[in-house]
């Protein structure tokens, strides 16, 4: 009886044993895939990139799958910056790593923008967060690492990141803009007071202009959403440049003239002047070309009311005329 006792006894602790086992395997497995950013859609619109680190590894891969299904297309392994060592004084040295902001890609390659999101203020010291430089990783379009592209500003110290700011543009195939938001002050502060935009060559990976817009200024002009989640930068052509945000178009900017030539929700505003509640509106069907664009807006008044204007923009007078619907 005492030898069938401890047989089982036995036997339980070896089950047991492999429960604990197996579930370790499982749990690890499922953190050896697991996407860390969001994932950021391609210019087709069919596909989409993201980021994987393989946990086991600390390896990380850049992804591209279809956007309907989310099946795999390829992965590859990424070369990510080093991470920025900031001096916290007494002795000790804190790591921040780089993290993905944006990803965009060109008829020939696939940029990566790296950012860094600081995750712990207080232990920055009171000099603020230092002037370091973000990096752009550039890989072919089956997502094989080229290398790694380092976009600074002398001088900046960039500003509050928290929440992704920072992105990439697609200008052309020849360019691409990064915008990044910066600090004039050497003290850190909440926010941004500029706007930095850097236009990069992506041939030689040199940068052929640094435009930098007050983001506080009341005469704004171009202020483009540094928050690639949200919202839509598309160059037309080589300086007609369209702000999307929710699927709708916002803002139509000239990129030659670093101006805002038109603005949606100031169009119906002047529209409809006597509306004591500002109607709500939204757009679709859009025939865009390199010197018009053509759209229906749709006006919601406060009363139910609905209204639907077909309308052609013309990029160069800045005209609007209304068509037939």
């Amino acid at each position: 009886m005492k030898k069938l006792l401890l047989f089982v006894l036995g036997i339980m602790v070896v089950c047991i044993g492999c429960n604990e086992e197996k579930e370790e395997d499982i749990y690890l497995e499922q953190e050896v895939d697991e996407p860390l950013y969001w994932a950021f859609a391609s210019k087709d619109s069919v596909h989409q990139y993201g980021i994987v680190e393989d946990y086991k590894t600390g390896s990380t891969f850049l992804c591209k799958e279809n956007k309907k299904d989310g099946s795999d297309i390829w992965k590859m392994p990424l070369t990510q910056p080093d991470p920025l060592m900031i001096n916290l004084g007494y002795g000790k040295i804190e790591p921040f790593e780089y993290q993905v902001f944006s990803i965009i890609d060109t008829d020939n390659n696939i940029l990566v923008y790296w950012n860094i999101k600081f995750k712990n203020y207080a232990s920055i010291n009171t000099k603020g967060i230092p002037i370091y430089q973000t990096y752009v990783s550039k890989c072919t379009l089956s997502g094989e690492f080229i290398e790694c592209i380092p976009i600074g500003i002398q001088n900046v110290a960039l500003g509050d990141i928290r929440e992704g700011n920072g992105r990439l543009v697609g200008m052309n195939n020849e360019c691409f803009l990064v915008i990044q938001g910066g600090l004039d002050k050497e003290e850190y502060e909440w926010g941004i007071s500029c706007c930095y935009y850097i236009t990069v060559d992506i041939n030689t990976n040199t940068i052929l202009e640094i435009y930098k817009e007050e983001a506080n200024a009341e005469n704004k002009e171009l202020y483009f959403p540094l928050n690639s989640f949200n919202s839509i930068i598309q160059f037309v052509n080589n300086h007609i440049v369209f702000i999307y945000e929710g699927g709708n178009i916002q803002r139509v900017c000239d990129w030659n003239k670093k101006k805002q030539i038109l603005d949606i929700e100031s169009f119906v505003n002047q529209k409809y002047p006597n509306e004591e509640h500002a109607p709500q509106y939204s757009t679709s069907h859009e025939v865009i070309t390199e010197t018009y664009a053509d759209f229906t807006l749709r006006v919601i008044f406060y009363s139910g009311e609905k209204i639907e204007h077909r309308l052609r923009f013309n990029y160069e007078t800045q005209e609007i005329i209304e068509l037939m619907l």
